[in-house]
């Protein structure tokens, strides 16, 4: 099973991080879980 969890941004911060760590160790090993970094997209007007 591969779990990914995504945020939204240009920098996360450490609480994220050590929030994300924690969770991964939760999980079971046969659990893949990877923290994707999306850096956000321009607002547009409208």
């Amino acid at each position: 099973m591969k779990l990914f969890i995504v945020t939204v941004g240009h920098k996360m911060p450490d609480w994220i991080i050590t929030g994300f760590n924690e969770y991964a160790k939760r999980m079971p090993r046969e659990a893949k879980i990877e923290l994707l970094e999306i850096k956000p997209e321009p607002r547009t007007t409208g």
